[in-house]
């Protein structure tokens, strides 16, 4: 029992910011490094467990409506990456999340319908939109 509750009370007061330690209670001595790391590592576990860091999608990146990603840009305008290889670009970069290049949707939509026609370019996205109502049909089957 008594073990017990003195791992109990190491343990709020690990969390309360000190580092308590058998070894240097006993011998009034400053804290080992293997005590000092075993601290270090519980202080990053619980500002993880505050604060998860999740790294944002591309179309949450996305600065301002005139621009897109490169990603969101092969979607929209039915462009390939050799399509976008000798545009301009700005680059866009956001801590933990990498850098991502914003192309202007104005150059993209002369690009798209150099290459595919308006005509071309409003029939993938008529079928594009066939496609994505029979998903939804399917999937409204499947939980019913």
């Amino acid at each position: 029992r008594d073990s017990f509750e003195d791992a109990n009370a190491k343990s709020n007061a690990s969390r309360e910011g000190s580092i308590d330690c058998r070894c240097h209670q006993e011998r009034k001595a400053p804290p080992c490094m293997s005590c000092i790391i075993t601290r270090i590592i519980h202080i990053t576990e619980l500002q993880n467990e505050k604060e998860p860091k999740t790294k944002p999608k591309p179309n949450q990146i996305m600065s301002s409506p005139d621009r897109l990603t490169a990603t969101q840009a092969k979607k929209e305008f039915f462009l390939t990456a050799d399509d976008l290889r000798p545009l301009p670009f700005h680059r866009f970069s956001f801590w933990g999340a990498g850098r991502y290049k914003l192309y202007d949707r104005d150059l993209l939509k002369r690009v798209a319908l150099r290459k595919h026609g308006r005509d071309g370019l409003l029939r993938k996205r008529v079928a594009r939109q066939e496609r994505e109502a029979n998903k939804k049909l399917k999937e409204l089957k499947a939980s019913e």
